[in-house]
């Protein structure tokens, strides 16, 4: 009888790691993996097979190890296992053998298990304790190589937790939080991955890249092959891919000041006299569209009436009458009210009978004087909120806002307005824009909500695609909704820039960020690598750029600005570089989240990453069921038609809870006030149609 073989020759011999796996499981008396009662049966005996399985990797044999690390990767698939894994320290045990190149693919696809499929304490102790080991082994990785896939797959997933460690304060790690990660060497990896001829490695990749705007802003901006990488991502055929690079841009501008909002009366005089006769860009465009539907003119005529009535006030001290004039000019300009006091040559205060100094400490007494003839006073209740909000009393003044459009006047503008300003909530803050703006406002109020509704919608955006913890929802709805807000902020941008006159305040901010959205959402089907299609809008900023500078100041860079900026600068070499890249991907069948009417991709299950762990360890390269190996990506396909779903069909405002019409099922609403408004246009297309049967509500929103 010859000599029996030991364990680790019965291993070798086993035709792959997977069948040497089960080999071992057997042996060890493990229960099956792969169905529910053999893991809880593995729950219960946990300690037993923890002992012989570490016993056995300490053997530092290749094939021992590798059946080992196969039957971790299996445990690694029920969540408790999982925790208890990583609470005995099977990360550190994987790490301290990642060197041997014969472990190394075996280690990588255990590992991702863990990071695909754990939550932020797996993937952040994983990141700690393995990822400067990987970030070092990719970065020495030909980017063709099956084991530096595996890196950036281990490397993206575990990175997530640096995005739930600093999403808060958008800044560079902590010391004790955050990442035990060479930040400049993942930076330079992923950036390199992203234009890796796998759609699946390079959208992980990017993905990264784009958290890291984030949270290693500083880093991002000082690396010129990430700032051309995320230009290069806005070529992507995937609209997902150009969203989140100019979100990307967004995050690491973030902290660019805004367009001034305070308002110098004696300079504004000085720079309209110079406007009107040297700007002949202004002269030009004023001439065109009449002097009067200027923001300047509007802005110097309401301070010159203002002076005027309270000029008045002081010979007939009536409050009354003052109310309803400062009430009229505060529907004409937004600086209708002059902010101005009585004083002497010398600038002190001066006692001339009246109830207030400052004039805008006279807004009390004219309510006052207001209610007193009328308690239910439209211009009181205006006035009212226009002093809280002088004052930055928000809350007080969206309180008035909101009773009286609920009690009073479902139809006053200036109400939306106020609302749309500095909201406790940014979801009603652009919902009572979106409603201001089916009021047919007019002038600044218009353009006020106008603008009010886009920023808010990029700060809920910003929020709903990058902080997955900030909301309950699932990842697909979570990207439909992020993209409704896009797309709302882009219609938006377009319609203001119609209807605002070139000398607002904000136009020139308003350009710079509709050339952005355009870039990103009309992609490189409608968008040329020479611009061409923006040069219309580019040569407007240069216009509107003259004209502020001469009106408002020099120019500002904000974060659209800025951002704008680099896309001009750098999207030309861009194109050039990256073109052929996304091309090639799809000659080879690669698919990407095209901008069509696609399924939400189902992503591959644990099984199947399990199953493909289990390679025979000798092979150089990876088996031919290469597709199934890699792990899902971040987020779903985005389908355009179910922008639908986010939609108010009266006002227009992007919503994650609009409700379907009851009867039809065809519109939908973002509330009941909504419903009743649009009833009388929506009935007749409501009751041709067939009724629909309600199904019983699974949660908040949904029918």
């Amino acid at each position: 009888m010859g000599k029996e073989k030991s364990l680790a020759d019965v291993l070798k011999a086993a035709p792959s790691v997977k069948e040497a796996a089960e080999i071992l499981r057997r042996r060890q008396n493990i229960p099956e993996l792969d169905t529910i009662e053999g893991l809880q049966q593995c729950n219960s005996q946990f300690s037993s097979i923890w002992a012989k399985l570490k016993d056995l990797w300490l053997r530092k044999n290749d094939h021992i190890c590798a059946a080992v690390c196969v039957i971790w990767g299996h445990m690694a698939q029920d969540k408790i296992l999982r925790s208890k894994l990583a609470d005995q320290g099977v990360i550190t045990l994987l790490v301290a053998e990642l060197q041997r190149p014969s472990l190394r693919l075996v280690i990588l696809r255990c590992l991702a298990v863990v990071t695909s499929h754990g939550g932020p304490t797996e993937r952040r102790s994983v990141a700690n304790k393995a990822g400067k080991a990987i970030v070092n082994l990719a970065a020495e990785t030909d980017s063709n190589e099956p084991v530096f896939a595996w890196c950036i797959t281990v490397l993206s997933h575990s990175s997530l937790a640096d995005l739930f460690s600093a999403s808060a304060s958008h800044s560079v790690k902590k010391k004790g939080k955050g990442l035990d990660i060479d930040a400049a060497k993942l930076l330079d990896v992923m950036v390199r991955a992203s234009k890796h001829r796998d759609q699946h490695i390079a959208g992980h990749a990017f993905h990264t890249v784009a958290i890291l705007t984030e949270t290693k802003a500083e880093l991002v901006l000082k690396s010129q092959d990430a700032i051309q990488t995320l230009v290069g991502h806005l070529r992507s055929p995937d609209v997902i891919d150009r969203v989140n690079a100019l979100r990307g841009f967004f995050l690491l501008f973030a902290n660019n000041p805004p367009e001034p909002v305070t308002l110098d009366p004696q300079r504004l005089v000085h720079s309209a006299s110079l406007a009107f006769k040297q700007n002949m860009h202004y002269k030009n465009e004023m001439e065109a569209r009449g002097i009067e539907t200027g923001v300047l003119f509007s802005i110097l005529m309401s301070l010159r009436q203002s002076q005027s009535a309270f000029m008045k006030n002081v010979r007939d001290q009536d409050m009354l009458s003052l109310g309803k004039e400062l009430y009229r000019l505060l529907m004409m300009s937004e600086w209708g009210i002059a902010d101005g006091k009585w004083g002497d040559e010398h600038g002190r205060d001066v006692d001339i009978g009246l109830p207030y100094t400052s004039w805008f400490e006279a807004l009390p007494h004219c309510i006052k004087a207001l209610r007193n003839v009328n308690p239910q006073s439209e211009e009181a209740a205006v006035l009212e909120i226009k002093y809280n909000i002088k004052h930055r009393r928000f809350s007080t003044a969206h309180e008035i806002a909101k009773n009286w459009i609920d009690t009073v006047n479902v139809k006053n503008t200036y109400c939306y307005y106020a609302l749309s300003i500095q909201p406790e909530n940014d979801s009603d803050g652009l919902m009572y824009a979106k409603k201001g703006l089916r009021t047919n406002p007019g002038g600044y109020l218009l353009h006020g909500l106008l603008h009010n509704a886009m920023d808010i919608a990029l700060y809920l955006a910003m929020d709903v695609l990058g902080d997955p913890s900030k909301t309950n929802w699932d990842s697909k709805k979570q990207l439909e909704y992020g993209m409704a807000l896009f797309q709302s902020m882009f219609a938006d941008s377009q319609k203001y820039l119609d209807l605002a006159p070139p000398d607002d305040r904000l136009y020139r901010a308003v350009v710079a960020k509709h050339m952005c959205l355009f870039v990103a959402i009309k992609g490189p089907t409608h968008v040329s690598p020479d611009l061409k299609e923006l040069k219309p809008f580019v040569s407007r900023l240069a216009v509107v750029d003259s004209i502020s500078t001469d009106i408002w100041g020099p120019v500002v860079q904000t974060t659209a600005r800025a951002t704008w900026d680099i896309i001009k600068a750098k999207y030309t070499t861009a194109a050039s570089q990256f073109d052929p890249i996304f091309k090639q991907r799809a000659n080879h069948g690669v698919h990407t989240h095209k901008d069509d009417h696609e399924q939400a991709v189902t992503p591959d299950g644990l099984e199947s990453l399990v199953e493909d762990l289990c390679q025979k360890l000798d092979q150089p390269l990876l088996d031919t069921d290469e597709a199934n190996w890699r792990t899902h990506l971040l987020s779903p396909r985005y389908d355009e038609s179910s922008l639908i779903l986010y939609t108010c069909s009266e006002c227009g405002n992007p919503s994650a809870q609009t409700k379907k019409c009851g009867r039809c099922g065809g519109a939908r609403y973002c509330d009941e006030k909504c419903q009743k408004a649009a009833w009388k246009q929506h009935r007749t297309v409501c009751m041709a149609g067939p009724l629909v049967v309600a199904q019983p509500r699974k949660e908040e929103g949904k029918d």
